[in-house]
């Protein structure tokens, strides 16, 4: 994991049953996805990078073939599969935004990476 990485400095923290907790976020921007990186209508927040953003006229099909996009390139950079822990609802659906005024923000907090022996 640390040869694909190329930094040996990659945040990790071993779990007593073995396993090694990484930072999703590290992943991500290491992947290519910095802050405010976006697709169309859906990106991920200036501030965080666990956070998507659903701007206008965003469906919930743009935010989940974002993520995927996000996960597709963290598993081939690192052979690490990431996960969102919260559940998502249905892809046909308009993403509302949480005030008129601003856009929605979807967050990836939670996210599970495992490959070979390795969760976070």
């Amino acid at each position: 994991m640390t040869a694909r990485a190329g930094d040996p400095a990659m945040p990790r923290w071993p779990q007593p049953d073995g396993r090694v907790k990484l930072s999703a976020a590290w992943l991500i921007e290491r992947a290519g996805f910095a802050r405010g990186a976006r697709a169309g209508a859906v990106g991920l927040s200036t501030q965080h990078t666990l956070a998507i953003v659903a701007h206008e006229g965003a469906r919930a099909a743009d935010v989940i073939a974002f993520a995927r996009g996000v996960q597709d390139a963290v598993d081939a950079r690192f052979g690490v599969r990431l996960t969102p822990s919260p559940s998502s609802g249905a892809a046909d659906r308009p993403v509302r935004p949480l005030r008129r005024a601003q856009p929605s923000v979807i967050a990836w907090g939670g996210f599970q990476a495992t490959s070979g022996g390795f969760h976070g």
